[in-house]
Order: C-alpha cells, then sequence, then structure tokens
C-alpha cells in the first residue's frame, strides 16, 4: 500500500488531534493520540532466530523469522569487524530482512 503525502497543516506538529488526522495516522500504522495520553500500539515483534558465524576477522550474525531457510532472501545480516577497531555493518547497508545467509562473506557491507 503507498502511503499518502502529509499535506494538511493540521496533520502535522501539535494539530494531529483532527479525525482527518486520527485517519492519516491509522494509514500509517501507528493508533493512538499522543496529546490525550492514549499510547500509540505497536505490533508485536515476530519470534526470530539468530545465526553466529565467527569466521576470524569477521563475525556474522543473522536474524530471520525462525523455520527461515538460509538460502532465502528473508535475512537482515551484520558483519562485525573484530579486529583493531570495532566496526559493525550491514549487508547491502540496510537493517532490511531481504539477503541471503548463505552469501554472506561475499556480499557488500556499508
Amino acid at each position: 500500500m503507498a502511503l499518502p503525502p502529509i499535506t494538511r497543516p493540521d496533520m502535522i506538529g501539535s494539530g494531529h488531534n483532527s479525525p482527518e488526522a486520527w485517519m492519516m495516522w491509522e494509514q500509517l500504522g501507528h493508533i493512538g493520540n499522543s496529546e490525550s495520553g492514549e499510547g500509540y500500539q505497536r505490533t508485536q515483534k515476530a519470534n526470530e532466530t539468530v545465526r553466529v558465524d565467527d569466521a576470524g576477522t569477521y563475525v556474522y550474525v543473522g536474524y530471520a523469522v525462525v523455520g527461515s531457510p538460509t538460502s532465502t532472501a528473508v535475512w537482515k545480516i551484520k558483519r562485525i569487524k573484530t579486529t583493531n577497531v570495532v566496526e559493525v555493518l550491514y549487508a547491502g547497508g540496510t537493517a532490511f530482512y531481504n539477503s541471503i545467509l548463505d552469501n554472506r562473506s561475499s556480499l557488500s557491507y556499508s
């Protein structure tokens, strides 16, 4: 679903207590109202599996939904450099779940 642009002033900043603003927040996936003290509802995090591969200079850590095959592009992978200065980078430069864990050593990280 494409998100609609927020163009009306009453949907930005402190004026987001209008019915139109509530509709906008619902479309964006946030339900609630901070001005009235009602908290925003959050989605529940799915059970996640973590795979760790200590490859010497680098430690690769992969995250995906439990039961995900390592050969599918559903993994979030970070690479941790363990020599001298510690450096943590993500596959493809993003923390998205769109990488193949089996390819972790040949992916680009930033």
